[in-house]
């Protein structure tokens, strides 16, 4: 049993990157927009229901990964809860920066030339303002470390 429940955390991770996939692509293409009008395209490129779906498959992970560690004695150690830590670090600041800050402040960018699209100036100000933006790169490095970090804490058990 104890196997199977393994799977299906593993799965689910991957289900949960293949999810991302989209959100991943949206991140970065937003900056590579030229006209205001385009940002509302590319949010069109999302699925209706994706944020529903990663927030299903957050909870199947969490789910048999705490099962995983009942069936054997890993609440017992010290590196699962340091993984569930890190997990829980790593969707708040994805939470934060990523929902709170960037798509915010690239729908503010984006009501502002809209507001002053027949401006050229504006226009050139959007579009370094959009390139400015360092929010993916953040969310992208913050993601693999504590990916890695979790890999190895599950992989080697250390403590």
């Amino acid at each position: 049993m104890y196997n199977w429940i393994v799977y299906l955390h593993v799965a689910s991770v991957f289900v949960f990157l293949v999810q991302h996939a989209a959100e991943i692509f949206v991140t970065y293409k937003l900056r590579q927009q030229k006209e205001p009008e385009s940002i509302f395209a590319v949010y069109d490129f999302l699925p209706a229901n994706n944020s529903r779906n990663l927030r299903i498959t957050y909870l199947v992970i969490l789910l048999t990964g705490a099962t995983a560690g009942f069936i054997s004695t890993w609440w017992k150690q010290g590196w699962i809860w340091t993984a569930l830590g890190v997990m829980l670090f790593l969707w708040y600041i994805m939470y934060r920066i990523g929902g709170s800050v960037y798509y915010e402040a690239v729908d503010q960018i984006t009501e502002r030339a809209l507001k002053n699209k027949d401006d050229e100036a504006s226009i050139e100000r959007f579009r370094q303002e959009l390139r400015a933006r360092k929010e993916p790169e953040i969310m992208l490095t913050i993601s693999i470390i504590s990916m890695g970090i979790i890999l190895w804490l599950m992989m080697f058990k250390p403590f």
